[in-house]
């Protein structure tokens, strides 16, 4: 009985809305014993691609040095037309690529590069045009780029674009309470909330690439927590933060997020010890402590992690 093959324009589409990735495609048409060379003929082939992102990285050193020679005497205007265009000429690059494996890459770096421009775009026209305080300006920046970061990431499910939109949403937290409100510790609460929504969301299968959401969550957890480490009650949220992730780490068996929480363990721990115990020998000796409990988890989730079969083909 003959198996029903996938056609290969329904994978290339898979890649791009980020329901696969570009080598499980390979690995599907390694199966249905089509070779992957002989495929996406309509996108760039490898050595395009990379001329691409060689052309990509030459025009953005020459708009670096154009702008250091030139851009005091520009007048605001100026300097926001120059960088919108940029930012528009990048998002219709990103939308004109052809699918498939290699088009979506550069449409993610594409539209990575756009959003970045209209965030400058929005840092001009609130600082130069618009005359709006230090914090004010953060605000609008960090939203509208995050507002194009979520439009991108629902057009194109790539990790980029995923990631970019999660980085937005954690900064847009960060200062808009800033602006709103005053003490140290509140900005990295809003930080540690969007990054402990978005791990709930990816936990649940609400939104794609769950191992990159929640590595990326990890991250805006711990930075958050270290944030509010001005008082105690941040510290004791900074050390159950990072706690949470090395369990969490543990409970799925995921390596990178158990690396994330040893490198977050290493910053926070001993800026809690010295907060709460000055000189004295206490941080060394905790570093000795958790060092080698984090050796031994590493090994016991490692080993937990092979599989039965992979024991067996040895």
């Amino acid at each position: 009985m003959s198996r029903a093959l996938v056609p290969d324009p329904l994978l290339q589409a898979w890649v791009a809305e980020g329901i696969i990735t570009a080598d499980q495609a390979d690995s599907i048409r390694a199966r249905q014993g089509v070779d992957s060379r002989a495929v996406g003929t309509a996108s760039p082939g490898p050595a395009l691609e990379a001329l691409g992102y060689l052309g990509g990285v030459i025009v953005a050193i020459a708009a670096l040095l154009l702008a250091s020679r030139f851009w005091g005497d520009l007048t605001p205007g100026t300097r926001l037309a120059l960088v919108g265009v940029a930012a528009a000429v990048l998002l219709l690059g990103g939308s004109v690529v052809p699918n498939g494996d290699v088009g979506s890459r550069l449409r993610s770096v594409l539209w990575l590069a756009a959003t970045v421009a209209f965030a400058g775009s929005l840092s001009i026209l609130g600082s130069d045009l618009l005359d709006l305080a230090g914090d004010h300006v953060g605000v609008l920046t960090t939203s509208g780029a995050t507002v194009l970061a979520a439009v991108l990431w629902v057009a194109h499910r790539a990790a980029v674009q995923q990631l970019v939109l999660m980085v937005g949403a954690m900064a847009t937290a960060g200062v808009t309470i800033a602006d709103l409100f005053s003490g140290p510790a509140r900005p990295g609460l809003g930080v540690w909330a969007v990054a402990a929504a978005w791990a709930a969301l990816a936990q649940r299968g609400l939104i794609g690439r769950r191992r990159l959401s929640l590595g990326v969550a990890a991250v805006g957890l711990i930075v958050g927590s270290m944030l509010t480490m001005s008082t105690d009650a941040g510290i004791v949220l900074a050390l159950a933060t990072v706690g949470a992730v090395l369990l969490a780490a543990v409970l799925i068996r995921d390596l990178v997020l158990l690396a994330i929480g040893a490198v977050g363990t290493l910053r926070i721990l001993p800026r809690a010890i010295d907060a709460w115990f000055p000189d004295t020998a206490a941080v060394p000796v905790a570093l000795l402590a958790v060092g080698i409990v984090l050796v031994a988890v590493t090994l016991w989730a490692a080993r937990r992690g092979r599989s039965p079969s992979g024991r067996g083909g040895r």
